[in-house]
C-alpha cells in the first residue's frame, strides 16, 4: 500500500504501526516520521512516533515528539507520562517530575502516573510530596504491590517506621501480578 500510494497518510500511519508491533522501530519511526510529515497537526501519530523514537533509543528525538503531540493534543496523558519516562531514561528528574505531574493532572485516576511522580519527588528529596502523590497511588490501585513498596520505601525515608511497614505487610499481602 506504501509502494503505491507515497503520500497517502493513512499507508504511512498504518505500516508504522505495524512495524511498532512487530517491535520493528526505526522502521516505525520512518514510517511515522513520512505521515507526520504529510500531515503537521496529526496528533495520534506524533505520540506514535515519539513512542517508537523512545523504543529505538532515540530519547531526545523522542522528547521533541512527545512535547510536539502534547502541542497538538493537552489531553493527551499518555504523551505526558511517556514524556516523563524518556526524561527517567535521560536522568532529567525535574523535567521528568513536571511531566508526570502534567499527566495525573490531565487523567487525576492514572496511578501510575502518581507512582511514577512520588517516585520521582522521592528520588528529588521532596519527602512530603513523594508521600502524597503515592499515597494517592495506593488509594487508586491498592491491589498493586508495587505501589504499597514504593509508598513504604517514602516513609521509611521520612522515618516513619510503623507506617512504613504497615505498607510493607500489605504489599506482601496482594496478589502476585499475572
Amino acid at each position: 500500500m506504501v509502494k503505491t500510494e507515497p503520500n497517502s497518510v493513512p499507508a504511512h500511519y498504518l505500516q508504522g504501526l505495524d512495524f511498532y508491533h512487530l517491535k520493528m522501530f526505526p522502521e516505525a519511526v520512518d514510517e511515522l516520521q513520512k505521515t507526520v510529515q504529510l500531515s503537521p497537526d496529526y496528533a495520534l501519530a506524533f505520540f506514535n512516533l515519539g513512542m517508537a523514537q523512545a523504543h529505538a533509543g532515540q530519547m531526545d528525538a523522542a522528547i521533541a515528539t512527545l512535547q510536539r503531540t502534547l502541542q497538538l493534543d493537552a489531553t493527551n496523558f499518555e504523551a505526558a507520562y511517556n514524556l516523563g519516562v524518556a526524561f527517567i531514561q535521560k536522568k532529567e528528574l525535574e523535567p521528568a517530575a513536571a511531566a508526570f505531574r502534567q499527566s495525573v493532572t490531565i487523567n487525576p485516576e492514572l496511578a501510575r502516573g502518581h507512582r511514577a511522580l512520588g517516585e520521582t519527588l522521592f528520588f528529588l528529596d521532596k519527602l512530603d510530596e513523594a508521600i502524597a502523590e503515592l499515597r494517592r497511588a495506593v488509594e487508586l490501585a491498592p491491589q498493586e504491590p508495587i505501589m504499597h513498596e514504593s509508598l513504604a520505601k517514602a516513609l521509611a525515608a521520612k522515618g516513619l517506621t510503623a507506617e512504613a511497614d504497615e505498607e510493607a505487610r500489605r504489599a506482601q499481602q496482594q496478589p502476585a501480578p499475572h
